[in-house]
């Protein structure tokens, strides 16, 4: 019995050994798979706190060669084009549309605002009266929230548009067919190549997109200078900024700070819009175009219309009377950008001056065919003038009396209205009319710079006056104009410094001159600007690949 005493005190020391041992062993281990495990740097960074549910695409790697874990992800790519676009950035990804459906919901990693609302409950752990404010979610990567909005403003909007889409009558117009989107593809990418100077994955576009999609939600350029990496865009309780990052190059973040809204205000979706923020527009001509993108595409676009030098300075110099003579250029001139179907009005403004318009659309119309229905009590009255007063008595009865009050109805028959005078200015000769419109702004130009004149006493402070100035003292001028000269003179013309022209084509000149001012009712009335926008974006970015990253 005593012997076996030490016996049981051995088998027990052993056994306790054992344990021990085995212990340090599972520790050890532990130890080893924790080292291996925080191999995968970024990990964490990469999760759903920061990247939302893109974080399903987030995994490791065990590189065998190198005895760590890699971390790999996707993020998006975002650019700017049509919906049927099938080419991307990114070769042989799949392109999704952010057209606020529910597959692209899906498709984007994106989460629609009531799926939000039970996400944000959940993890504040509140009721139903309470929601998390999202201003403070600095750990999430800013281009998460730019996708979500990018999908509310497309659902929101075509939503919208299409509750407007049925007119007083009951009729509903067909589906408009939307032209411009901003498209996506998912690209991976590896926490191993990441910059130092940059803790969250970051999602990539260009220059040019950056500027198109910024302007698609319903923000304005504030700064736009790549040289000096200052980039600011805000506007519809939104932000974006720039930032340098070591390393990686220039950098934004986008932040909403305020209520957003995607109805009436949003910017139209038609692709000529991409051109406009950099300031060129389109005209009915395919191989003209106005650019207004800075001075020297500004001189070049007057040097186009006719223009001469004492001109151009002179629009340097002054060019506003109660609105700025370049939106009377670009609405005589520039393509018809509105979308059949759609209620959508709102444009970037394309040129340097700030819309600050306090006329009304509806009342230039109606001052504009009241001094041509003057005009037909006249000798001699051709018969295009006869055909605008036709098309006026067409658009009676849709006619509105105040700018809120247009509908899908009188939208619709504008727009045939500008199709019907674009065909008979298309058949005119394309001289004739370019030097009309380059004669106006002489003309308009040349008045301003007159202490003298009716314009530069700034006298005209209504729509009446300053179309019954036009009609009894542009007019005359502009017809008896030289073609492709404009005026002949410092000062504004005058039969004393004109060469003469023949009655004939005076008379042509000044029936497309009422022609154009018709058509510069008609196309504002269609196309509206936000109140105080001006461009600012240099022309010489439009179309360019530099590469920007949203972190």
């Amino acid at each position: 019995m005593a012997s076996e005493a030490p016996d049981n005190t051995s088998n027990i020391i052993a056994i306790v050994s054992l344990i021990i041992s085995i212990i340090a062993f599972v520790v050890a281990i532990a130890q080893a798979l924790q080292q291996y495990l925080a191999s995968a740097e970024g990990y964490r960074k990469c999760a759903k706190p920061v990247m939302g549910h893109w974080a399903h695409s987030t995994r490791r790697r065990f590189r065998l060669n190198e005895v760590r874990f890699e971390v790999l992800f996707e993020t998006p790519v975002l650019f700017v084009g049509t919906p049927e676009n099938k080419r991307g950035p990114v070769p042989g990804r799949g392109i999704t549309n952010i057209d606020g459906s529910d597959e692209s919901y899906v498709a984007s990693n994106t989460i629609d605002e009531s799926a939000q609302e039970v996400e944000d409950r959940e993890a504040a752990n509140t009721t139903n009266r309470f929601r998390r404010v999202h201003t403070i979610d600095d750990e999430r990567a800013t281009w998460v929230s730019l996708l979500t909005m990018l999908q509310r403003a497309e659902r929101a909007g075509r939503a919208w548009d299409a509750k407007h889409a049925m007119t007083p009558k009951g009729i509903k117009y067909g589906a408009p067919d939307y032209s411009m989107v901003v498209q996506m593809q998912k690209r991976k990418r590896s926490w191993d190549y990441m910059p130092d100077s940059v803790l969250k994955p970051y999602a990539q576009t260009t220059m040019s997109h950056l500027a198109e999609l910024a302007v698609m939600l319903g923000m304005r350029w504030r700064t736009f200078d790549p040289d000096t990496d200052n980039l600011r865009a805000e506007g519809n309780g939104m932000i974006l900024t720039s930032s340098q990052y070591v390393g990686l190059g220039l950098g934004v973040s986008f932040s909403v700070f305020s209520m957003t809204e995607f109805g009436e205000r949003r910017t139209m979706p038609a692709v000529n819009v991409r051109k406009l923020v950099f300031g060129c527009v389109e005209t009915m001509y395919d191989d003209l175009a106005l650019n207004f993108g800075g001075d020297q595409e500004i001189r070049r676009t007057l040097q186009l219309v006719g223009c001469k030098q004492d001109t151009i300075e002179k629009w340097f110099k002054r060019r506003d009377h109660v609105r700025s003579v370049s939106f009377e250029l670009v609405a005589m001139l520039s393509t018809n950008i509105r979308i059949r179907g759609s209620s959508f009005r709102r444009l970037p403004n394309p040129t340097k001056d700030p819309w600050n318009d306090a006329f009304s659309a509806l009342t230039i119309v109606t001052e504009i065919i009241a001094q041509i229905r003057k005009l037909a009590t006249f000798p001699h009255v051709s018969s295009q003038v006869q055909s605008i007063i036709e098309a006026w008595e067409d658009l009676t009865d849709v006619w509105r009396t105040k700018d809120d009050e247009i509908d899908i109805d009188l939208l619709e028959k504008v727009h045939d209205a500008i199709d019907n005078i674009d065909e008979w200015l298309l058949a005119q000769p394309k001289a004739t009319v370019i030097s009309v419109a380059g004669s106006h702004v002489t003309t308009v130009l040349a008045q301003l710079d007159d202490l003298e004149s009716f314009l530069s006493s700034r006298d005209c402070d209504t729509e009446q006056e300053l179309f019954e100035h036009y009609f009894n003292e542009i007019r005359p001028l502009v017809a008896a104009a030289n073609s492709g000269t404009g005026t002949t003179s410092g000062s504004y013309y005058s039969p004393a410094s004109a060469h003469s022209i023949s009655l004939e084509k005076k008379r042509l000149r000044e029936d497309v001159w009422v022609a154009l001012m018709w058509r510069m009712g008609l196309w504002g009335l269609l196309h509206d600007y936000e109140d105080g926008d001006l461009n600012v974006l240099p022309g010489r970015l439009m179309n360019t690949r530099l590469p920007v990253y949203i972190l």
